[in-house]
């Protein structure tokens, strides 16, 4: 029932120009209808990028959120409570066997370096990841602080002092 109810809303979410922006992978419908989820909640963390991908019955989701620029502030605790709200918004869809989260921040290319093609150099880098099967969705937020989670240190140091934007 959930399946077909599933190309219903994501025809819904495809009309959100947000959503379009945010939304790729194999399984766009998918992916469209998890960013119209995450969309849909005023959080101070802002959700680049929802991408969906599968292989046969197999789907991941993958959830990019901005490390900078937050829309106001936010502790650790707070940061951790947003990873927690978009692997639950991921796992609303029972196809979804895993979610992986990233938080990511630019990195500043100097002037002439590549940045696209087949020479280009990396624009942006990782201060956060998970990942998190549906097995383990109960206890995400524990799997978030845990040594299964990558963080950078200085950016977990700076959750409660970082500049807020937009």
């Amino acid at each position: 029932m959930l399946a077909l109810a599933l190309p219903s809303a994501a025809a819904g979410a495809a009309r959100d120009p947000r959503v379009v922006a945010r939304s790729v992978g194999s399984d766009l419908p998918r992916a469209q209808a998890i960013a119209a989820r995450i969309l849909a909640r005023q959080e101070p963390a802002q959700v680049v990028r929802v991408r969906v991908d599968g292989a046969g019955a197999h789907r991941v989701a993958g959830i990019t959120i901005a490390g900078t620029k937050f829309r106001g502030p936010i502790s650790e605790g707070r940061f951790v409570a947003e990873v927690v709200a978009v692997v639950r918004d991921a796992f609303v869809d029972p196809a979804i066997e895993e979610t992986d989260v990233w938080v990511t921040v630019p990195i500043v290319a100097g002037e002439g370096v590549v940045v696209s093609g087949d020479l280009a150099q990396p624009t942006t880098r990782n201060v956060f990841t998970v990942t998190v099967p549906r097995t383990r969705a109960a206890a995400v937020a524990r799997l978030a602080r845990s040594r299964d989670a990558y963080w950078d240190s200085a950016f977990r140091a700076s959750l409660g002092t970082l500049r807020t934007g937009p």
